[in-house]
């Protein structure tokens, strides 16, 4: 079952903005360089924003083996018996929450997060009012499926 990661509007207004100050930053270092700066500050401005959008979450596929995270560059597998349960998000959840490696808000909130409830965990997310918990073996994944209800439902159905 597939889901889509829906941006929300916030994150829309959040990286077109700092895709705007990445491009206009290389813009600037150009101004009466060498080429050789130029053609690295645009090399270093579109790698970082490809980099960005390649490891953002794009969808969610819900199978008989596996939920799969679906990102441009790498899919990221998490084994259905490694699943504990799946849940919505609740404010208690973000309770302490702080960003350990990864990405906050450049096309997607993803990478390592931590908070008071959920400990060291893993965000997969581009809508934060649809968030979703997976309790793995190995910790929390947070997702944010189109329809979380029927996101949870596909997680805990039997394989």
């Amino acid at each position: 079952m597939e889901f889509n990661a829906p941006w929300s509007d916030t994150l829309r207004l959040m990286s077109l903005g700092a895709s705007a100050v990445v491009l206009l930053a290389a813009v600037l270092a150009t101004v009466k360089r060498q080429s050789w700066i130029r053609i690295t500050a645009i090399v270093v401005a579109a790698g970082f924003l490809a980099g960005s959008w390649g490891f953002a979450p794009g969808g969610y596929r819900v199978d008989s083996g596996q939920v799969t995270v679906r990102r441009p560059f790498s899919d990221v597998g998490i084994a259905r018996q490694a699943i504990r349960d799946a849940r919505p998000f609740d404010d208690a959840d973000s309770a302490g929450m702080t960003r350990t490696a990864g990405n906050g808000g450049l096309f997607g909130y993803y990478g390592e997060y931590k908070s008071d409830k959920l400990g060291a965990h893993v965000l997969y997310v581009t809508d934060m009012s649809k968030r979703v918990v997976l309790d793995t073996v190995d910790g929390a994944v947070v997702v944010s499926p189109d329809d979380p209800e029927k996101f949870i439902k596909a997680v805990r159905a039997p394989e």
